[in-house]
């Protein structure tokens, strides 16, 4: 199996109700950021990593 990036980590921080996620990725020549939001941290990671 082949890896195309390296998961670098996640910075999970609240505002009211909504919990924000921003996850980290670092591939052979670019870093993407995702970030979700969502109720709870387990959605909010889930959208963030749609974004990647």
């Amino acid at each position: 199996m082949r890896y195309f990036g390296y998961f670098i980590h996640t910075n999970c921080t609240t505002h009211g109700k909504v919990v924000i996620s921003k996850l980290f990725v670092q591939l052979k020549d670019d870093h993407l950021i995702g970030q979700g939001c969502d109720k709870n941290r387990k959605g909010a990671k889930a959208k963030a990593s749609l974004v990647c």
